[in-house]
Parts: C-alpha cells; sequence; structure tokens
C-alpha cells in the first residue's frame, strides 16, 4: 500500500523491495519544494542490493500538507511512521537538502536504529541573516498559489542537466506538486532552528557527506566544513554535478553510497593508528575556531546612534557625558563615514584656518580625549599612527545602516524587493533625522541621502501611475511630500493623480496645502 496516515495527513510512499534474502532498507528523504519522484534516477542502481523506501513530506507531492504547524519533532514523527509501519528495526537515511537536516534530528533522537546516514548537499552553516534575505528573495519571485517563476529559477540552480531534458522536467512537475505556503513554513522553520554545531559534534552514527563539485547553492567546501564537525563521517565530492547529485549523476552517487555502507568504520580506524596526523588535527582546528571567536568577542561592540538623538553605547552601556567637548562627537561620526581618514583630511575638516603646528596639536588632544570616551579595558576602538586614523572593532551605527539599505534599494533590479526596500527605509526614518547637525559635511551628505531616496520614491510613483494603481502612487508622492515638504511639483502630482482616481472631492485639501506652502516660501 502507498498511503498511510499518520495524525492529520496522508503520507504518500513508494517501496521497492529486492529478492536478496536479509537485505537492508535505504530510506530516502527529498529536499524542499521536490518529492519522492526526484529518487527515480538512482534507485534502479540500489534496488537490487537495498530495499528502498521513498516517501512525499508534509505539503509536498502526493502528500497532505495537516493543519499542524510544522515542527522537526512533526517531521520526525513522520518519518518514523513510515518506518514503523514496515517494521524496520534498523536502516540506513539517506537525505537531501532539507531532507538531509530531517535525518540528522532523527539519528540525534534514535541513534541505535541508525545504521548509517547520508547527506547530500545538505546545508549547514548559513548565517540567519542570509537565511533570511534569500526567503524575502524567493517570496518576491512566487506568486500566490504559484512557485513559478521560483521553480525555473531554482531547477537551473540545484542541476547541470539541459533545460529540455527529462531530467528537468521532472523537477519541473515535483516544484509544481508543492503547497506554496508550506514551501516557506519549512523554509522558515530551518530559519529558526536548524542544527547547532554541537548537534553535528553529538552525531554519532557514520555518516557520509556528499556535494556536488559544481553546486552554487551550497558550495562544496560548506559541505567539507560540516563534516569535519561529525566525528564518524566521509566527505566526498561527485564530479560534474550541481546540488542533485543522483539525477546529474546518479550511478556514481549510488556507487559512492554503497561503497561507503560497505566499508569498516574509517574513524575507528584512525584511531587504531594513533597517528597524530589523524586524530589531532581536528581538535586543533576546532581550538583555533574557538581562540578566535573568544578573541572576537574581547572586541566589544560600540554602538552609535546618530540618526535621532545622538548616543553612544559600549557593551550595551551608554557612555552618557563628554560628547560636547573637543569636538568628541563630530570626530567620530566623521570617522564613522570616512573609514580611512589621513591626518590632513581631519585638519582641513576641523581647523582649516589654523597653521599646520596648532592643527596638529588639536587633532592630538581631541584624539587623545576621545579614545578615552570609548576605550575598554579590553579592546581600544581607535587606532592612530603617523598618518591614518581609523575605528576598528565591531562598530554599529544607524546612519550607516541606512546607507547600506539605500545602496542595496538602488541596485536591486526586481521592482518588488526594491519597492520593500524603499517602504523599509521612509517607514522607519525618523522624523527629524540628522537634526541638530550643522557641519557642512553632514548637511551635505543629508541633502545626498534626500536626493537618492527621493530618486527611488519618484520611480515608483511613475512605476504604479503607469500601471493605473493611482493609489500606491499617491502613496508614494506623500512619501515625497514628507522628504520636501516645500517642493511645489509633488502637491501639483499629487493633484494629478487624486483627479485620475476619481477623487476630485479630495483635491481642494491639497490645493490648500500647495497655498499654505507658496505662502511660507514667500
Amino acid at each position: 500500500m502507498n498511503n498511510l496516515h499518520n495524525n492529520d495527513v496522508t503520507i504518500h510512499r513508494e517501496i521497492h523491495l529486492t529478492e536478496k534474502i536479509d537485505a537492508e532498507y535505504i530510506v530516502f528523504i527529498h529536499g524542499l519544494g521536490l518529492d519522492l519522484t526526484t529518487w527515480h534516477y538512482i534507485v534502479p542502481f540500489l534496488k537490487g542490493e537495498y530495499n528502498i523506501v521513498l516517501y512525499d513530506l508534509r505539503g509536498h507531492g502526493l502528500t497532505s500538507a495537516g493543519d499542524i504547524p510544522f515542527t522537526w519533532d512533526l517531521m520526525c514523527e513522520d518519518l518514523n511512521e513510515v518506518i514503523s509501519d514496515l517494521k524496520m528495526k534498523c536502516f540506513h537515511l539517506v537525505g537531501h537538502a532539507i531532507g538531509g537536516i530531517i535525518g540528522i534530528y532523527y539519528s540525534l533522537k534514535n541513534v541505535n536504529s541508525i545504521l548509517s546516514l547520508t547527506l547530500i548537499s545538505t546545508p549547514g552553516f548559513y548565517s540567519e541573516n542570509v537565511l533570511k534575505k534569500s526567503v524575502e528573495f524567493r517570496h518576491s519571485l512566487a506568486s500566490g498559489t504559484s512557485i513559478e517563476p521560483l521553480s525555473s529559477l531554482l531547477v537551473k540552480t540545484i542541476s547541470n542537466k539541459p533545460s529540455d531534458s527529462q531530467e528537468v522536467h521532472l523537477l519541473h512537475n515535483a516544484y509544481q506538486r508543492v503547497i506554496v505556503t508550506k514551501y516557506f513554513e519549512l523554509f522558515n522553520l530551518f530559519i529558526d532552528a536548524r542544527p547547532s554545531l554541537d548537534d553535528f559534534s553529538l552525531l554519532h552514527v557514520p555518516t557520509l557527506v556528499m556535494a556536488g563539485s559544481s553546486d552554487l547553492l551550497l558550495q562544496p567546501y560548506l559541505s567539507g566544513v560540516m563534516s569535519s564537525l561529525i566525528p564518524k563521517s566521509t566527505f566526498i565530492t561527485i564530479a560534474n554535478s550541481s546540488n542533485v547529485t543522483f539525477i546529474d549523476q546518479p550511478q556514481e552517487t549510488a556507487q559512492k553510497i554503497i561503497g561507503f555502507l560497505e566499508s569498516p568504520d574509517l574513524s575507528t580506524l584512525c584511531t587504531q593508528y594513533n597517528d597524530p596526523l589523524l586524530i589531532d588535527t581536528k581538535e586543533e582546528l576546532f581550538e583555533i575556531i574557538k581562540n578566535r571567536k573568544q578573541k572576537k568577542q574581547q572586541t566589544g561592540i560600540l554602538k552609535i546612534q546618530v540618526l535621532t538623538t545622538f548616543r553612544v553605547y559600549i557593551n550595551d552601556t551608554e557612555v552618557l557625558e563628554g560628547w560636547n567637548k573637543r569636538n568628541a562627537k563630530k570626530i567620530l561620526i566623521y570617522l564613522l563615514l570616512h573609514p580611512t581618514s589621513t591626518r590632513e583630511e581631519l585638519y582641513d575638516e576641523f581647523w582649516p584656518d589654523l597653521e599646520i603646528g596648532k592643527a596638529q596639536n588639536n587633532l592630538r588632544v581631541s584624539l587623545n580625549y576621545l579614545n578615552k570616551l570609548i576605550y575598554t579595558d579590553q579592546f581600544s576602538f581607535l587606532h592612530t599612527d603617523r598618518e591614518h586614523i581609523y575605528l576598528k572593532g565591531q562598530i554599529q551605527c544607524d546612519l550607516n545602516d541606512l546607507i547600506e539599505m539605500l545602496h542595496r534599494a538602488a541596485n536591486e533590479e526586481i521592482p518588488k524587493k526594491k519597492e520593500k526596500l524603499v517602504l523599509d527605509i521612509i517607514e522607519n526614518l525618523p522624523l527629524d533625522w540628522l537634526s541638530g547637525y550643522y557641519d557642512n559635511w553632514i548637511l551635505t551628505l543629508r541633502d545626498n541621502i534626500e536626493r537618492k531616496l527621493l530618486k527611488l520614491t519618484e520611480y515608483f510613483i511613475l512605476f504604479h501611475q503607469e500601471k493605473l494603481n493611482y493609489e500606491k502612487a499617491m502613496n508614494f508622492v506623500s512619501y515625497a511630500i514628507f522628504l520636501r515638504k516645500h517642493e511645489i511639483r509633488y502637491y501639483d502630482w499629487m493633484i494629478e493623480l487624486l483627479l485620475k482616481f476619481g477623487k476630485k472631492s479630495n483635491t481642494n485639501e491639497w490645493e490648500m496645502k500647495k497655498q499654505a506652502v507658496l505662502q511660507e516660501l514667500t
């Protein structure tokens, strides 16, 4: 029977039994957005020696989604139902990508029943920040209940087969069967609760980590690092293959899996030889990584708030006093915005009318004073040498964050994602941002930021106007007026859009606002 039930779902599976007596079982877990059909190219190379079990994850393929929110425990329960129904006491697990993550969690809880674990293109080291950017990007490519055009991009990324091949057609079909909301629910589960480095080190089943040599989605070195953390692990790459090695090179992938399942425990063999080259190198590497991490933590964090009230924190403790003396505030902000400042640049900026000797003395006194304000027993954030002056360590600043987001928005090519970035900037921009600063270089910086933001705002006024989406266009006109209250053409633009939107009664209000601004200007 191909279907079985677990609580609120019907799980679809396939079983390929061999005639070989006492053959071991291999259970395959597919990756995110795919289904059990993606294993069909490798099954013929394995089913003569092993019993093969394939199944679809919740919301994928022909398995229903259910109403219970996704958790790793729930995914492991489904896997356990597949295993229990066949009364398997011991078996091998093979997982692709997020299927490998399920295999890791299951193996940690059921070590006595797992003969081996094979992880194919399984992610282990993506940061939360990178993953959130990725899921945001994927959301921008999926529309409503359709996973297109995201699936087309993914297929090109995970396989190196020709676009008109049967293999690529199979991958496209698999993506079309996934429930889009469940695709993103499982992706977000991985973001919120993925295996830690400690989880890898606690994985004591024989493990084969496999990567495609030309995998763009998960570059092979990342799999190699993950393998080094797993005590009984072997790492190999499959040549001429991308992420789905079992589709790009099914025969070689099968041969490597069989070779691993039939080989002795290589980690035990290394221990028997007592060779420091084999058993001590990994421990020393981990110690180096640990020490570097501790050193980074000792540097502390310097956090500067500039957009609103000026505030400075060192390791979450605010530095309250002393900022209005000896140009401390101005020099700190200047160094934030000019990471590689020279002494001559600072002379010209802060003491342009003084002779060089006096300017040098003023700078020396000011830097000594600033250094005392932001110095800790463990670390000095201010670096000076004969020529350059700069900040070092972990520096966080809301103004730099704003400039970075503006740069990302300007360079983003996907309109939906570009619009979200612009809205995030405008909606989080304080009302009186960068007020209270009167130096020419800060005023020029504010003007440049404002101009770039207005350019993006006008882009989306025209973008939505062309699509006859006048309400969104008017929202962006409001943002433009927020940025440049005295720019009369924006009031005229708002009135024009109101007329096109059939809101003639609202034009009087904006005409009055326009006249009030004209009166202020005269």
